[in-house]
């Protein structure tokens, strides 16, 4: 026969096994809670992706176009060009500035062999262009980098045939920030036809240059959110997973005790006692 304290440890066991079977329901309910704003997470990066991939795409295809244009606007500087080289008195000009270089290159400082802007002329085309400035420091010209030249070296590539084209980069003395600025040869008089259709050619193709540069910087912004939220997507796929497997393994937890528990009761019930059920 069982005894008063056979029954009291019976029903200890029993409400132990209730109160691990009720943590584990409270446990599930934490992790499928977690889980669920977890797939939240997940939907609106997932938004914040294909946004950012949308805008990649976008200002990729707006700078395509522009490329197309700009390509048309030096493809008519280059018409006048060859208009200017096929007349019979082809005049030479400049930009209207003056510059600093070392005497000797081989025989300056690292830091003394900039190519420096001394003087922008009034009304000569790069005052009317606006963008350069006294101490801007000139790096290319036309595509040739002028470090390490003489003032002389640096003349012979700025100047040519007037009405034409020369393309310079440039560090400002303002910010450090590099340009690249496309001005037409002048020889200080008044403005041909054809110098002011090249004119209006190169400042085309410098506003265009301009809108491609921010378009790339777009694209690169768009395409480097992109990729950080795709980090985040796959950190936050990776913890869903984890605890996806938390809530399987706790429910199995769970199944275990409920067998336990239904167990436990009936072997109380084939002892021919009632045991009250504090589950």
């Amino acid at each position: 026969l069982r005894t008063e304290d056979d029954i009291k440890v019976e029903k200890a066991q029993l409400q132990v096994i209730a109160e691990r079977e009720a943590a584990k329901d409270e446990a599930i309910g934490v992790l499928e809670a977690e889980v669920e704003k977890l797939r939240g997470s997940t939907g609106v990066l997932d938004s914040a992706l294909e946004k950012a991939l949308r805008e990649a795409q976008v200002a990729g295809e707006q700078r395509e176009l522009l490329a197309g244009e700009l390509a048309s606007a030096l493809k008519a500087g280059q018409g006048v060009y060859r208009r200017v080289m096929q007349t019979r008195d082809v005049q030479m000009g400049g930009v209207g500035i003056k510059i600093e270089a070392p005497e000797n290159p081989l025989d300056a400082d690292e830091e003394d062999l900039d190519i420096r802007v001394a003087k922008v002329m009034e009304g000569g085309p790069a005052a009317r262009n606006g963008y350069m400035g006294v101490d801007d420091v000139l790096l290319m010209v036309d595509g040739r980098r002028l470090a390490g030249m003489t003032v002389e070296g640096v003349r012979a590539l700025i100047v040519g045939p007037v009405g034409t084209p020369v393309t310079m980069r440039a560090a400002s003395a303002k910010d450090g920030g590099e340009y690249v600025v496309t001005l037409v040869r002048s020889d200080g008089g008044e403005e041909s036809s054809v110098g002011k259709m090249s004119r209006e050619a190169c400042e085309r193709a410098d506003e265009l240059y301009g809108k491609i540069g921010e378009l790339e910087g777009r694209v690169s912004e768009a395409e480097e959110e992109a990729a950080r939220l795709r980090q985040e997507a796959e950190r936050l796929a990776e913890r869903l997973s984890g605890r996806e497997e938390d809530v399987g393994r706790v429910k199995g937890e769970l199944a275990e005790c409920e067998r336990e528990l239904a167990s436990a009761r009936g072997t109380a019930q084939s002892r021919g006692k009632q045991v009250e059920d504090v589950s």
